[in-house]
């Protein structure tokens, strides 16, 4: 092997690496030529040849083209990096349309494609991929094997092309003769142009008239269209789509011959009659109908398998995949119809509405009130407020039933119960009269969009004003309280309370069961499951009985994490044994910062709702996902104004419908018109 480059004048920067890429089903791999020329005389020679082995897994010659396609960016950049040879350009050359499609196509590909592509695309580029047919390729040579004594002439030899000047290249890249063959196997052609037609039904009528009219013409008689019009042209349509997609397979079977190890069909057993390719298959001797026995195959990328997996999916009513496919089964084997009816019911309109959910705006971030106040902590700044109920309860002989209102602090999760007799007005505005007694006027109260709520809210903004203006101007006015709403039908929005109202609830219902109680039973045993909520751990429980202990409500509640157990018996450190209140104040102000350092962090992560969905705009028009609405029949809704966060997500709005305005979260609507996210 002569190891010179040329015996022209490498040094003179006039040289061009080429980079020929093939593949089979056997091997695939690359070579490397250089090419250098002056104004006389041009001279080429090997450089490097990589090849290897196909791994045993099948995969499509397409991606094993690609393969080859990064083994020879790979091999150019080993060669690049250890050459001093000064190299003007460089081409790489792919017999692969596919190969190269991908390489200058901006559309998203599969994994497996993708990020060969974008390691082709950081190495090289995408403008020096040239195409080259495949007799001329020399890298072809490592796809299909050469003899030992050839290998001179056909291996280390550069190709012809490369030997004259780059303007006659194109006379050596004579296109193949692939057209007039494809012409012939394409013989059979549909009567219409399918572009026309946007349904089954229509396209099959209109074929059978076609050739109604042409036996018409033949017999000189004048018909109606009869059933047999259209099964001819039913089986005229199926023949049209089989020759699209699966000609090789047919010519292989009406010749006789058999098929190919690598065919698609081969596990079907394939055979064609009276010109429809069917399965064989191993159900003949079943008592089925032939057409269930030996259905016919089709593939589901057609353009007219299409219209006929749409108007399979009309007749079963929109119902499920399976469902369809089960009908389908009954006639016809259509490869990929399981994908094709996934995407079908994602575009079908009626399909969509049917099986709606809501809109999963990705989890907002915690509000200022879920926060401590630098300034000036203390329990109950912030409170959530909802009811919990009913129960019964025994006045004298007479069965009530009764609730209980829950406030929670927003900060430490410390809860207070009060009983309520009812769901009214009245009761709601006592029960937060007896809470403000106990722990103080809060600064902000948030609750659910209750109708009883409505109606405290307006009692409490209404009271003020009965007021002395020189008491308010000097002590209520800082310390009023602002109530905040819930959107309605938004439990998720008070999901702070709505997991302690569902703890409480357990609590209450395992120790009371079916008992009826008489009242102090029942607010005795309320204020205990109090007390038992306060207790429990909000940070991580330690092993190690040295560590401090967990941090409850409590603490902040009364210093110490159990009501059931005196002061004296805890054990505290030797700094903190002082009763001054120096002492106190520093004990507080630890576990304020405990709070801070170890229960906070707990609430970074986002447990679900983490992907971005489509937003809500004003004009959208979407689908009301109500509770008391058929499922299938939602009301529909035009969005007039959105609500938005920090972070600019509408997860509630306003709606224009035909009841009148609305106002919804976004988890209880859902686009009409699918919109990219």
């Amino acid at each position: 092997m002569p190891r010179s480059f040329s015996h022209l004048d490498i040094s003179s920067g006039s040289n061009q690496l080429h980079v020929f890429c093939d593949a089979s089903q056997l091997a695939y791999g690359a070579v490397i030529y250089i090419r250098t020329s002056d104004d006389k005389e041009t001279s080429s020679n090997f450089v490097i040849g990589r090849a290897k082995v196909a791994p045993l897994k099948q995969i499509s010659i397409p991606k094993l083209d690609l393969q080859a396609a990064v083994l020879g960016c790979r091999l150019w950049q080993f060669v690049t990096q250890h050459l001093s040879v000064p190299i003007k350009e460089t081409i790489f050359w792919s017999d692969s349309t596919a190969v190269l499609g991908w390489i200058n196509s901006k559309e998203k590909h599969k994994t497996f494609i993708a990020n060969r592509v974008q390691e082709i695309r950081n190495l090289t580029g995408t403008s020096c991929w040239r195409h080259i047919i495949g007799k001329i390729n020399p890298a072809d040579h490592i796809s299909r094997g050469i003899l030992p004594e050839v290998v001179n002439s056909l291996w280390l030899s550069p190709p012809e092309f490369l030997k004259h000047p780059e303007k006659n290249w194109n006379s050596f890249f004579a296109p193949q003769e692939a057209t007039h063959t494809m012409q012939q196997t394409s013989a059979l052609e549909p009567v219409f142009n399918m572009e026309k037609f946007s349904k089954w039904f229509r396209l099959l009528r209109a074929t059978a008239r076609v050739f109604l009219f042409m036996d018409n013409l033949k017999t000189k008689e004048r018909r109606a269209l009869a059933l047999e019009d259209i099964d001819k042209a039913r089986s005229h349509l199926f023949q049209v789509s089989q020759i699209n997609s699966f000609s090789g397979t047919v010519k292989h079977l009406i010749n006789g011959k058999n098929l190919q190890k690598k065919d698609r069909l081969l596990s079907l057993s394939p055979f064609v009659k009276d010109g429809i390719l069917r399965v064989g298959g191993r159900t003949k001797r079943s008592p089925l109908p032939f057409e269930a026995k030996h259905p016919i195959i089709l593939d589901s990328k057609e353009a007219i398998v299409k219209f006929f997996i749409q108007k399979c999916h009309e007749i079963c009513m929109h119902l499920g995949v399976e469902y369809t496919r089960n009908y389908i089964q009954q006639r016809c084997h259509i490869i990929g119809a399981r994908e094709s009816l996934k995407s079908l019911a994602f575009k079908c309109f009626e399909s969509r509405r049917f099986r709606a959910v809501g809109l999963r705006p990705p989890m907002a971030d915690l509000p200022e009130v879920r926060f401590q106040d630098s300034s000036l902590p203390a329990v109950f700044t912030n409170v959530g407020l909802d009811y919990l109920g009913p129960f019964a309860v025994m006045n004298g002989d007479k069965e009530v039933k009764t609730y209980i209102c829950l406030f929670t602090c927003l900060v430490t999760r410390a809860i207070h119960l009060e009983i309520a007799e009812d769901l009214s007005t009245d009761k709601c505005i006592t029960a937060i009269k007896r809470f403000i007694s106990r722990h103080g006027q809060p600064r902000a109260l948030m609750s659910d969009n209750a109708t009883n709520f409505l109606g405290s809210r307006k009692q409490l903004r209404r009271k003020p004003l009965q007021l002395d203006h020189d008491l308010i101007r000097s002590n209520l006015l800082n310390q009023s309280i602002e109530w905040r709403l819930n959107p309605p039908s938004a439990p998720h929005f008070g999901g702070v309370w709505e997991r302690l109202v569902q703890i409480v609830k357990r609590v209450l219902l395992i120790n009371l069961g079916s008992a009826k109680l008489t009242p102090d039973v029942f607010s005795t045993i309320v204020t205990e499951a109090e007390c038992l909520m306060n207790s429990r751990p909000l940070t991580h429980v330690r092993s190690d009985i040295k560590e401090d202990d967990p941090l409850t409500p409590n603490h902040f509640l009364l210093g110490r994490p159990f009501a059931n157990v005196p002061t004296l018996l805890f054990q505290e450190s030797a700094s903190l044994k002082s009763t001054s209140w120096t002492q106190v104040k520093q004990r507080l102000k630890q576990i304020w910062k405990r709070l801070l350092q170890e229960y906070v962090p707990t609430l970074n992560q986002r447990r679900k709702w983490t992907s971005k969905e489509a937003a809500l705009e004003v004009g959208d028009v979407v689908w009301l996902l109500e509770e008391w609405t058929p499922r299938g029949i939602w009301p529909l809704g035009r969005v007039t104004r959105t609500f938005t966060g920090p972070d600019k997500t509408a997860r509630s709005c306003e709606l224009k419908t035909a009841l009148g305005s609305l106002t919804r979260p976004a988890v209880k609507l859902q686009h009409v018109y699918p919109k990219p996210p």
